[in-house]
């Protein structure tokens, strides 16, 4: 399904489809000796910074097969899902006693299907990872050596919808000015405020101001620098 047919609404009818005939589909993550500190640290979010439309992630309690066997391997636990999966629909829904023959679903597999590799490149595209993002606002705020700085983004399907960037002095609102402008209607990554902000600093950013250039471009680096770091 095209990401920009896909909602939560499809998401719960395709379950159901599923459940409802002779095919289901099953998919979860198991975390066999994962760096579960990692986990914390990635999934860690600064909400006091974000605020957001989107349905808010519940926290849940994970841990590694290892701590429950030092043994197990991703090879020993695939086995014990599949010898698990098929014992129970043999016996529970098909009656069949024989064992049940297993496809091992790997890249060379999936290059023989067409269908599946023009999904597996949709799904590789912008707008299938950011283009429904929900909306969100950012604020931020800094002290650079040049003044204090604090910024508010707001985004939307992975879009830079509006952008405030008030300086601490009144000299610099020209080329602030200049650069919300520039940021505004650009997608929210790094490679696109990166060509945002090269932009305006091709275009007078300075007219009008007593700025030297030299400083109007260093300023455009760090605003630069601190606004990617935050995405």
């Amino acid at each position: 399904m095209p990401r920009s047919n896909f909602t939560r609404k499809h998401s719960a009818e395709l379950v159901v489809r599923a459940l409802t005939t002779k095919l289901a589909y099953h998919h979860g993550t198991m975390l066999i000796d994962t760096d579960l500190d990692r986990i914390k640290e990635y999934l860690k979010v600064d909400k006091q910074n974000l605020i957001t439309k989107g349905v808010e992630s519940v926290p849940s309690p994970v841990t590694n097969l290892r701590a429950y066997s030092s043994t197990v391997s991703h090879e020993s636990f695939c086995e014990a899902v599949k010898d698990v999966f098929t014992n129970y629909y043999c016996n529970q829904f098909t009656n069949i006693s024989e064992r049940v023959n297993t496809t091992i679903v790997d890249v060379e597999f999936i290059s023989t299907i067409p269908k599946v590799i023009e999904y597996c490149k949709e799904i590789k595209t912008w707008e299938w990872i950011y283009g429904q993002t929900p909306e969100f606002t950012l604020q931020l705020e800094k002290e650079f050596d040049w003044g204090y700085v604090k910024a508010l983004f707001k985004s939307k399907n992975g879009f830079i919808t509006a952008v405030t960037l008030t300086p601490l002095h009144l000299e610099y609102s020209n080329l602030f000015n200049a650069l919300e402008d520039a940021l505004e209607g650009r997608r929210y990554d790094e490679e696109e405020i990166s060509n945002a902000l090269n932009n305006a600093r091709i275009h007078d950013v300075g007219s009008g101001s007593l700025i030297p250039i030299s400083e109007v471009q260093h300023m455009i680096n760090d605003l630069g620098k601190w606004i990617k770091e935050a995405l």
